[in-house]
């Protein structure tokens, strides 16, 4: 794939009918492995349907994380996505999705640090989170 011309620069990705994909900044068809790379190259892009020009972004990183989640080795276990709709149900899900990201976040800073070892995460701080989340949702309620 070529490479883009300015990062900064939001790349306009059609999507047909058929679910293929045109990268309007290269002038080419691309495919999700295409789409991958741009994620990881930290690009700003938006899906859009090529007839309505709705934005499709969302349902295509959704499509794309169930096209590489592979069953055996699931990035999102049928457990996860279980809990996740029923809470889903009852909570606020811009808390929930908050929360995630912020899970999704001190990650992210463990790995940069170095601590790539899932043992060497402290119990103690992410229980504390849990605390914050959980009186988030009863501070919600009321």
């Amino acid at each position: 794939m070529k490479s883009q011309k300015n990062q900064n620069e939001e790349i306009l990705i059609k999507r047909y009918s058929n679910r293929r994909l045109y990268n309007c900044s290269i002038s080419k068809y691309i495919n999700l492995k295409d789409l991958i790379k741009v994620i990881l190259e930290n690009q700003l892009f938006k899906v859009e349907d090529h007839f309505s020009g709705e934005d499709l972004t969302q349902q295509t990183l959704i499509q794309l994380i169930y096209e590489v989640n592979n069953p055996k080795n699931a990035l999102l276990s049928q457990e996860f996505i279980k809990k996740l709709f029923k809470i889903s149900i009852d909570y606020s899900r811009t808390d929930i999705s908050k929360y995630l990201e912020m899970c999704l976040n001190k990650f992210e800073s463990y790995q940069k640090s170095n601590l790539k070892d899932l043992k060497s995460l402290d119990i103690l701080d992410l229980q504390l989170q849990i605390l914050e989340l959980k009186k988030l949702i009863i501070d919600y309620k009321n």
